[in-house]
């Protein structure tokens, strides 16, 4: 059994993830079988690879959380794409989150989605309380308000590029 994806005529998806979400996206599902809702803008942008290969794989292990532990019936995957950014909510009606999951570092899932989002300087949560579902959010900047946000924690002016002069080398 596996994950099924009401009325998508895309499934089951291309097993490569690309830096166009869709249609390979969403990934293939965990074993189970559990009802979930997909949108998913048609007419995206293209991402980043890094970007789209860190959603694909985020989605991936939350439908894999979800199956394992959650008792869901249902779950909502939604991902929003502007010029500046992109963002993921994932919502499941399942069991919830038992206090201090979010923040437990045994928590292997929880911990590799958060790092993934940390390495494109995103913002990840996950909150949850028990018996009221779960609900995962992820926000990457995308375009100029990356590189801001990158010139930040790196402490370069603001209109500095780590890639100045990469495609125009000085002679």
């Amino acid at each position: 059994p596996a994950v099924r994806f009401r009325d998508d005529p895309r499934w089951p998806p291309s097993s490569t993830p690309s830096s166009r979400i869709s249609p390979s996206w969403p990934p293939a599902p965990p074993a189970g079988s559990l009802p979930a809702e997909v949108r998913v803008p048609q007419e995206a942008a293209p991402l980043p690879p890094q970007v789209a290969i860190a959603l694909f794989r985020i989605v991936q292990e939350a439908l894999t959380n979800i199956v394992r532990y959650a008792k869901a019936r249902n779950v909502e995957v939604e991902l929003l794409q502007t010029a500046d950014a992109v963002s993921l909510v994932i919502t499941d009606d399942g069991v919830g989150l038992p206090d201090g999951a979010q923040n437990n570092r045994l928590s292997h899932g929880i911990n590799g989605m958060r790092q993934r989002v940390r390495a494109l300087q995103g913002e990840f949560s996950i909150h949850g309380r028990p018996g009221k579902g779960t609900t995962i959010e992820v926000n990457i900047a995308l375009g100029p308000s990356r590189n801001a946000a990158l010139n930040r924690e790196l402490q370069l002016p603001p209109d500095a590029s780590l890639l100045a002069g990469v495609d125009n080398p000085p002679r």
